[in-house]
């Protein structure tokens, strides 16, 4: 219930957030803010996967603990020290990974700024906002490990709160001439109300200042072959969702990097609605799998699948209308004027759109696939990332916005059929038939 009302509050809030920019903030300083987030995505390269790869072992080893009374870890003492070395293992890391990270945005930001600044005071904020991500880093292993020991109902409800909290707290600042430290002011938020939930838990935390006194989870043995594997998916996402803004950013100007960035923000949330109608089947996807019901698999699947292609399909085509039509009467309407001017050219954003959809019809396979606990994508996902990574950086380059949404457009529709392949492939090895 918590996650789902999240997803629906960013759904809602996301529009009038878009208002809110448009209607205060100039065209560069829309730049700015959406490159702003665009970087902080950086962290994926200190995190490595390792968030999620946390959460699937300290599941494994919750199935034989459990809390007393005074919310204490009790039960079988192996499982007890190996939830202690993997605790104290990515405490270790994040705690490095947070100055690394704090250093990393601060140089980052100041050789990538500089010199483009068209009146915009974005030091300040740049400095406070690398120190509060520091902050934020760190609570990426106490979520990881509560939610992996039962306290998925806590966790949920707090980022539930702070989605709430925390994006009302910006529009105050935009809405009070702030600029970009709503940025601030929304991941400020968001540390303080995590931290909260953690002081809330230190007793949970308490057990991780102990030295594990039975066996012990092996970096190299058990956590490193499947962090590697999500690490790496995860940086190909950085560069297929998180790379376009600096780039355009950098080469077109923050005017563009703007209406990129709104764009992209838009579609983003198209696809986060759409993703529901699947993301909620996926512990049936587990359930039938590990019971070897491959046909109420498929079954259920290609059900699910059909609203979800019937749903992409209808969204992503009422919001390039939506977009045409105020771009069409932005010539008898002062504020649609103002609001079609911050979307990319249409030619583009069709584009745009298009790219997103064809990804996007590929993505349901890939979570069936990962249901059964594998990776085969991976080498696909790499592939795509170098050659979205290098186009877009070419486009930007010697082209334009438009060279590079093309670029993207005619990637993503080249992989979409290798997907289709690769899960074929898996089905007929994995489940001992052909599969259509």
């Amino acid at each position: 219930m918590y996650g789902l009302s999240n997803k629906l509050w960013l759904l809602l809030s996301g529009p009038l957030t878009i208002a809110l920019i448009v209607s205060y903030f100039s065209p560069e300083l829309q730049g700015f803010y959406y490159t702003f987030f665009s970087i902080l995505a950086f962290k994926v390269f200190i995190e490595l996967g390792l968030g999620n790869v946390t959460i699937q072992f300290a599941s494994h080893e919750w199935s034989r603990l459990s809390y007393d009374d005074d919310g204490h870890v009790k039960g079988d003492k192996d499982a007890h020290s190996r939830l202690i070395s993997l605790g104290r293992y990515v405490f270790c890391w994040f705690a490095w990974g947070s100055i690394i990270y704090v250093l990393a945005l601060i140089c980052l930001g100041f050789l990538f700024f500089h010199g483009v600044d068209y009146g915009i005071d974005w030091k300040s904020p740049w400095f406070v906002l690398s120190l509060l991500c520091g902050l934020e880093i760190l609570t990426i292993p106490a979520m990881a490990l509560l939610e992996g020991c039962g306290k998925l109902a806590e966790v949920y409800r707090i980022r539930f709160i702070d989605a709430l909290i925390s994006r009302a707290a910006s529009w105050v600042v935009i809405l009070c001439g702030g600029g970009l430290w709503a940025v601030i002011t929304y991941v400020g938020c968001n540390v303080i109300i995590l931290w909260c939930l953690i002081f809330k838990e230190r007793h949970f935390f308490w057990i991780f200042t102990e030295k594990p006194t039975g066996t012990c989870l092996d970096w190299k043995k058990d956590i490193g072959p499947m962090q590697w594997r999500i690490g790496v998916s995860s940086l190909c996402g950085f560069v297929v969702f998180s790379l376009l803004n600096p780039i355009a950013f950098k080469f077109f100007g923050p005017v563009t990097a703007g209406q990129l960035g709104l764009t992209l923000n838009l579609i983003n949330m198209l696809t986060s609605m759409v993703a529901i109608w699947v993301n909620v089947k996926i512990p049936e996807f587990g359930k039938f799998i590990a019971l070897r019901e491959f046909d109420k698999l498929d079954e259920l699947f290609f059900r699910v699948y059909k609203v979800f292609i019937l749903v992409l399909l209808s969204s992503s085509a009422l919001f390039v209308l939506a977009v045409a039509g105020v771009k069409y009467l932005s010539a008898d309407f002062e504020l649609l004027e103002r609001l079609g001017s911050r979307f990319l050219s249409l030619p583009s954003l069709v584009l745009f759109t298009c790219g997103f959809v064809f990804m996007s019809i590929g993505w349901p396979f890939s979570v069936y696939l990962r249901a059964h606990k594998k990776e085969p994508l991976l080498a696909l996902s790499i592939i795509g990332a170098v050659l979205m990574g290098l186009a877009c950086f070419l486009s930007g380059l010697f082209g334009d916005v438009f060279i590079m949404s093309i670029c993207y457009c005619i990637i993503n529709v080249l992989l979409l059929p290798f997907v289709f392949k690769v899960w074929k492939v898996c089905c007929t090895q994995w489940h001992g038939k052909v599969t259509n």
